[in-house]
C-alpha cells in the first residue's frame, strides 16, 4: 500500500507496535519524538541501521537519554539529537571515539543541548589537536540528499586516516548547537550547488 515515502517518523507507542512497524515500514530516514526511542525493546537494532538519517527527539521539557555507547552504535549517515544534556567530557570522549575510526558512515552530527549552561571549549577539545577557522572562512558541505549548506568557521580536526570534521557552536533561542561535518570528497561542495 505505501510504496514510496521519504521518511517514517514514530511519535508515539501508545498501543501499536513499534517492532512491527519497523519491521515492516523499511526507511532511509527514520525519527522518533516523544521518547520513543527510550521505551524501544532493542534500541541497538535500530542505531546499528544505515539510515541516511536518524532523529531522536525526546518529550518536551525532558532531556534525551541517549548515552555515549548509544552514539558510538549509529551507522547512520545523519544524526540529529534534541535536549540532550552530556558533559563537555562526554563530547570529548565521542570526539576521541570519532578520531580513532568510530561512526566510519557519519556524515553530519546535530546535537540540540538542553543545558543552558555556557559549553567551555577547551573542555570539548581537550587532548584533540584541532585549528580554528575565521568566521569569515567559508566551505560548502554538501548532504546525501545533494543540499549544500554553508559552514562558516568553525574548528578543524582530523580522524585517524585523515579525513577532516568541523565543528561549529551557534545558539538557537536559548539552546546551544553543535553541528559537525564530516569532510569526506562526496560531501564537499560548490557555492553555485547552493544557488541551485
Amino acid at each position: 500500500m505505501f510504496n514510496s515515502y521519504d521518511e517514517l517518523c514514530i511519535i508515539s507507542d501508545n498501543g501499536s507496535d513499534v517492532k512491527s512497524i519497523l519491521k515492516h515500514f523499511p526507511t532511509r530516514r527514520m525519527s522518533f519524538d516523544n521518547d520513543v526511542f527510550k521505551r524501544l525493546e532493542n534500541p541497538y537494532q535500530v542505531l546499528i541501521q544505515n539510515y541516511d538519517g536518524l532523529a531522536i527527539d525526546p518529550e518536551p521539557e525532558s532531556p534525551s537519554t541517549l548515552e555515549l555507547d548509544d552514539l558510538l552504535t549509529t551507522n547512520s549517515k545523519a544524526v540529529y539529537i534534541y535536549s540532550l544534556n552530556w558533559t563537555e567530557k562526554e563530547v570529548n570522549r565521542f570526539l576521541k571515539h570519532w578520531m580513532k575510526g568510530c561512526n566510519p558512515q557519519l556524515e553530519k552530527l546535530y546535537i540540540d543541548f538542553c543545558s543552558l549552561e555556557v559549553v567551555n571549549k577547551s573542555d570539548i577539545f581537550k587532548g584533540i589537536k584541532c585549528m580554528e577557522m575565521p568566521a569569515e572562512h567559508t566551505r560548502w558541505f554538501k548532504f546525501f540528499e545533494g543540499v549544500v549548506e554553508a559552514v562558516n568557521g568553525g574548528y578543524d580536526f582530523y580522524r585517524c586516516d585523515g579525513t577532516k570534521a568541523t565543528i561549529n557552536f551557534s545558539k538557537y533561542g536559548i539552546n546551544l548547537l553543535l553541528e559537525m561535518y564530516v569532510w569526506y570528497p562526496h560531501c564537499v561542495g560548490e557555492a553555485e550547488e547552493m544557488e541551485n
